[in-house]
This record gives C-alpha cells, structure tokens and sequence, in this order.
C-alpha cells in the first residue's frame, strides 16, 4: 500500500483496461482474457542463481535502482489456443495473436510506468524482442523465468510456461523502484535450495516426452530429446519478431 493506494489492485485495473482498449483498435482481431500480475523482488537469490548460471539477465543489470519486478501473462480466448491444436501448420489466429501481443505488451508497460509514476516511483522496460541469445536458444532476460519466481505458473516440457489460466499467451515485465509485497513468499528452507528449483525448471524446459515428436511440424523433438537449433530455425522463418518457441507452440499442448 502506498498512502492508501492498494497498490497491486491499481496496477491490475489499469492493465485490465488498457487490454480492453487494445481489443477495440480495427485493426486488432485478438482477443484476450484477464491478465495474471505477479511480484518479485529484484534480489531474490533464484534471480542471483539464474545470472550465475547464464541463463537470464540480473534485474539489476538492466536497471540498478530497482527493487521490485512486476511481471504479466496475458492469456489468448480459449478459440485461439484451440485453433493451434493439432496439425504442422500454425493458425492464422495463433500467428496474428503472437504478433498482436508484442504491441500489446509494449501498451501494457506504458500503462504500469505511467501508474507508477503517478505514485513517485521510477519504472523500466527489460527487453526487446531482438533481445536474443542464440547460444542459449532464448532471449537474454526471461519473463518466464521472472513469472517462476513471481509465483505465477511453473514450466512444462519444451519450453512452455504453464499458469492457472494455461500456457497460451504473451508476457512482459517492467522493473520499479517502488517495493510492493512478492505475490509468491518463498520459505527459507525453499531458497536454501535455489540450485534445485532452478534444475527442475531447466529439466522441464530441456526436455519433453517422445510422444511429443509427432506434435512438433519438424522434427525437433526425438526420443534424444529436444534439437533447439531445428526448434530455433524453425521460428525464425515466421513472420515474427523473435525466434521463440511461442511463436509455434505446437509442443506445448
């Protein structure tokens, strides 16, 4: 709470209408559901634990002052994920909602600085979607592993992130120099053992079942496991603006 404000209710308002009012735009055709928000602290060890193993930039890499990560999931309407299931073309709807989305998320982020600001607090952006490491297959600041830590969804095989409103879906964070409450309260005994919640989450995401293989459209996923360069080069002749595996997502049902 900041002199009164319910600081988390504001924010999540905020970005519920300003989904709204993208939704409204002519030109946009997705249609989305309420967002998920949760909070970590910039200093949470598994943050520590992630820059050391090279797997995702330090919150206070990419802004020194911050003390708090305010992260999102915005899930896609239940036809859109459907459309994806099955088959080794990606939807029409699926495509233009990963592509809808990052302008979405950029709304979004506007919106949470410009609340934040309001309330005297200093707010920045993490990553572009250029923002991409190809020796790791994935961008160099990772909402996902944000959302982990954050409390909201925990990771499923090939890469997806899975929540209580599904895996379909955008994300996006901002860091803020306001201190608001973790939406998720690791225990003592949890944070002791950061080097394991982090190797459960990179297993999950390393790995999926070989019945899986016939979902992916080619041939990325064998019973040796998960070719990410296939996956990559795969995402990267679709007309989007980073080489996730979202932007297929085929794997993830």
């Amino acid at each position: 709470m900041v002199f009164g404000i319910e600081v988390k209710a504001l924010l999540m308002e905020k970005a519920g209408a300003r989904i709204r009012e993208y939704e409204k735009e002519e030109r946009i055709s997705t249609r989305y559901k309420a967002p998920l928000i949760g909070y970590a602290q910039a200093d949470n060890i598994l943050f520590h634990e992630l820059y050391s193993r090279g797997l995702c930039m330090h919150p206070k890499q990419i802004y020194r002052p911050g003390n708090t990560v305010i992260v999102y999931f915005v899930p896609f309407a239940d036809e859109i994920k459907e459309s994806n299931r099955g088959g080794n073309v990606i939807s029409a709807a699926w495509d233009r909602a990963m592509g809808e989305s990052v302008m979405l998320c950029a709304h979004i982020n506007g919106t949470l600085r410009e609340t934040i600001d309001e309330l005297g607090h200093d707010t920045s952006g993490t990553n572009l979607p250029g923002d991409w490491s190809a020796k790791i297959f994935g961008p160099l600041w990772s909402h996902k592993y944000a959302a982990l830590i954050a409390g909201i969804g925990n990771f499923g095989t090939a890469g997806s992130f899975h929540t209580a409103e599904g895996f379909a879906g955008c994300f996006g964070s901002v860091i803020t120099t306001l201190t608001v409450q973790e939406s998720k309260e690791w225990t003592e005994a949890e944070l002791k053992n950061a080097g394991k919640i982090l190797d459960d989450a990179v297993c999950a995401i390393c790995s999926a079942p070989p019945w899986k293989s016939a979902l992916c459209p080619v041939g990325a996923i064998t019973v040796n496991g998960i070719d990410r360069f296939v996956c990559q080069e795969f995402c990267k002749k679709q007309d989007q603006p980073a080489p996730l595996p979202d932007v297929c997502g085929k794997c993830f049902f």
